[in-house]
């Protein structure tokens, strides 16, 4: 549809005239929109804004056809709200500034709920004097087109993920074989960066002896003569080392059919053939035993029966799980063996799992996954390997799970599959206590220079106290402001210890640079000498990012205390934040400086290793840089290092950009204090705190009844109490903490409004979700700001000022 602009004279639109000014004949223009449901005509009178149209205009925009003429109100009413201003902006500006023709794509929402996609496109026609007088034009249903886009991209995005982030080596090459793409998994099964594959011939890769046959198996995919190739042949590590791959390779076309490039799936089963050939090794050297050994059979039964006893032994005293699967041609799967450790895991003895089918053993549910692998293993004669968390006998673990095709008995139409399961619970709870230490050894680094804040902080305190007991009611404002100050700077201080000594799971939250650094950098000054000075620069035009912002926190402390220990003599840490663009990315870099003493060449590749150090023992656990690797890795991004002996080290993190937008931290205005006139129950074990807290609620206006333990809060509520609020702390004595009185009386009074206090980051953990929680210290205008606004959610309360 198109919008009007200022109302004009201009001849009136009227049957016999609506479409007169089309450059063909008016019958044959109706004749062809009635053939045509995605096209419509419509013709506007700019003085009377009535509109014509045809049948097929008024049916795409889910109207009645009517060929008189309606107001333009009418097509208005259909446009979608959020195209509805760029539309009316844009046919505006074509009338305004004298333009003949516009174009314009929106969305319009039918009377059934139906929304289509529509292109306007409108021609301006005017009086001798320049005035638009009318417009005419044709609207367009694009919606099928539109959804084909969303779909295409939508089906690129899931095969960038799913190339992204395979456990499988997948690249793409052109016609001369030179690599365009490549994933991850490629990159560590090669040892290359993927600068380094880019563009590389991929027969490069190959081990020498094997090019001629991978060469020729890629012309005659090219050619056509083969759809698709699967090669086994032998890859080349950055190392030099050689090892088995699985490639399968198949062709990318256009729509027309011609191939643009291929993909090639790279699976590493080095451990499969070294396997298989160790195997076949032993049949060779088991055969030519047989032969020279044909008169000595009883002494080639003991030797058997010694390997037997081995591989038996080896079976029953392994930590992994093993079994041993049976799969037949009826498609059933059963267990033939397993072993006593698969026995524990199962919660089942031998003889319940034997001669049972997969199914029946791990429950339906927990069967899906592995008989899938099961039949992809028998079907391609491939080794499958995937993870999986898997509940049996009343645990839940992660495991590590392969199954191994055995190969085929002649004869036997039986098929067998080893399979192997490796628990990695401990091995994840070893990284979580890493982690736990990495954040603790941070702290460690932190304290020296929190503690001097913090002494730093309780003498102007005291000081200006003291001060305070000994002037004038002259000075006493400025005085209080000073001790204000200090108490917000030590608050501050100590939430940022909380939060970092707290063990838990990654949090990723979308976060502006442009305040975080700043503050962190401020922390930062804690834990450098007074010799050392601290240079920020942040861009204007910043990108937000999504990381674990304690994390984020972390990584710059351990940095900057590296770079403290750096330059004993003193010097420079700056801290360098931009944008940053590559060639298919978009990211922030963070570059962290310092002009300290450097570190040797031969010691620089090895940075990045947990426990590495070059420190005195007792000095350092070398897990510093390490956190601040890991931490770039899982918010997606990379760490480098750069540094020359006497010049200084420079520590770059980028981290990708997030297109979503950074949480709003605006707070509603709570208004002013002499309004508020509520009662307020104050549940506070701490005497001094209590009555503090409650001096500051009366001077804000309102009432305020103390009690000092949560089970003597709840009986004053039942015993008829009438509050409009219940503020209280979360650590309470006697079995009954703040958020168990909350749980209560919520149960009790659902109206109710409950604000929480805590000085712990952990204490209120899961209850967010139900009630405000405060942290202590609390600032005044937090506290009234809070107050006010649950007050102000609920419904006004039959409980008044003055009923106890």
């Amino acid at each position: 549809m198109t919008e009007t602009g200022r109302d004009t004279s201009g001849p009136p639109v009227g049957a016999g005239s609506g479409l007169r000014d089309f450059p063909i004949d008016r019958d044959e223009i109706l004749a062809l929109a009635e053939l045509s449901e995605g096209i419509g005509l419509w013709h506007l009178d700019l003085a009377e804004l009535m509109l014509h149209g045809t049948p097929s205009f008024f049916r795409m925009m889910g109207l009645p056809p009517t060929s008189d003429p309606v107001p333009v109100e009418v097509t208005k009413a259909v446009r979608h709200p959020e195209d509805f201003a760029r539309v009316q902006q844009t046919y505006r500006h074509a009338m305004d500034s004298g333009l003949d023709r516009c174009e314009v794509t929106f969305r319009i929402i039918r009377p059934d709920g139906e929304t289509r996609w529509i292109l306007g496109r409108g021609h301006v026609i005017r009086d001798s004097a320049g005035r638009p007088v009318r417009y005419t034009g044709v609207n367009i249903d694009v919606t099928e087109s539109k959804r084909a886009e969303a779909a295409l991209r939508e089906s690129e995005a899931r095969f960038r993920r799913v190339f992204e982030q395979s456990p499988l080596g997948k690249a793409t090459a052109g016609a001369d074989f030179r690599l365009r793409e490549v994933n991850p998994a490629l990159c560590r099964m090669l040892g290359y960066e993927p600068e380094a594959l880019i563009g590389r011939n991929f027969l490069d890769l190959v081990h020498r002896d094997d090019r001629d046959a991978c060469a020729a198996a890629g012309q005659a995919l090219l050619s056509g003569a083969a759809p698709q190739i699967q090669i086994e042949e032998r890859f080349l590590h950055c190392s030099g080392e050689a090892f088995w791959v699985n490639v399968t390779v198949g062709p990318i076309r256009d729509p027309e059919g011609r191939i643009l490039y291929s993909l090639g799936i790279i699976e590493n089963i080095d451990d499969r053939k070294r396997m298989t050939q160790a195997l076949q090794d032993s049949e060779h050297r088991l055969r030519e035993l047989n032969e020279r050994l044909a008169q000595a059979a009883q002494e080639r039964g003991q030797q058997l029966a010694s390997s037997r006893a081995q591989l038996q032994a080896f079976f029953d005293n392994s930590p992994d799980w093993l079994t041993l699967i049976r799969a037949s041609p009826d498609g059933r799967f059963v267990f033939v063996d397993v072993n006593p450790t698969t026995e524990v895991a199962y919660g089942r003895s031998r003889e319940d799992v034997v001669e049972h089918e997969v199914a029946e053993v791990l429950g339906a549910d927990q069967a899906v996954v592995p008989l899938h692998y099961l039949h992809e293993c028998v079907r391609t004669g491939v080794t499958q390997r995937y993870q999986a968390h898997r509940t049996l006998a009343g645990r839940t673990t992660t495991i590590d799970v392969m199954f191994v095709p055995v190969p085929p008995q002649t004869g036997n139409p039986d098929r067998y599959i080893l399979t192997t399961a490796r628990d990695l619970t401990e091995h994840a709870e070893l990284e979580a206590r890493l982690r736990q230490a990495q954040k603790m050894e941070a702290i460690g680094k932190l304290t020296g220079g929190v503690a001097h804040d913090f002494n730093n902080l309780l003498a102007v305190i005291t000081g200006n106290a003291e001060l305070a007991k000994r002037r004038g009611a002259a000075h006493l404002p400025r005085l209080l402001e000073n001790i204000l100050r200090a108490s917000e700077r030590g608050t501050a201080l100590t939430r940022q210890l909380l939060s970092f000594s707290r063990r838990q799971a990654a949090n990723p939250q979308v976060i502006d640079l442009r305040v975080e650094v700043p503050r962190v950098a401020e922390m930062l000054r804690a834990s450098l000498r007074r010799n050392v000075r601290l240079a920020v620069s942040v861009a204007d035009e910043l990108w937000p990012i999504e990381v674990d912002l304690a994390e984020f926190e972390i990584a710059l402390l351990n940095v900057a205390a590296n770079a403290r220990d750096a330059m004993p003599d003193g010097g420079t840490f700056s801290i360098d934040v931009r944008n940053g663009t590559a060639t298919d990315s978009e990211h922030v870099v963070i570059a962290v400086r310092d002009t300290g003493t450097g570190i040797a060449p031969e010691v620089l590749g090895k940075v990045f290793d947990p426990f590495f150090t070059t420190k005195q023992p007792g000095e350092g656990t070398g897990l510093g840089l390490s956190q601040v690797y890991g931490f770039a890795q899982q918010s997606g991004g990379e760490a480098v290092i750069e540094s020359k002996p006497g010049q200084g080290t420079t520590v770059t993190l980028r981290l990708p950009r997030s297109r979503k937008p950074v949480a709003s931290t605006s707070t509603p205005d709570a208004g002013t204090p002499s309004e508020r006139h509520e009662r307020i129950l104050l549940v506070e074990d701490n005497p001094e705190v209590a009555a503090v807290t409650a001096q500051m609620l009366q001077a804000m206006g309102f009432g305020v009844e103390t009690t000092d333990r949560g089970r003597k809060a709840l009986a004053r509520l039942e015993a008829g109490g009438r509050f409009d609020l219940l503020l209280t702390d979360v650590v309470m004595p006697e079995g009954m903490t703040g958020l168990d009185l909350a749980r209560a009386v919520r149960q009790r009074d659902p109206t109710l409004p409950i604000i929480l206090m805590s000085g712990y980051n952990d204490v209120a953990d899961g209850a967010d979700a139900d009630f405000v929680i405060l942290r202590k210290p609390v600032p005044y205008a937090d506290l009234l700001r809070s107050v006010c606004v649950s007050l102000d959610r609920v419904t006004p309360r039959d409980a008044v000022s003055g009923n106890a």
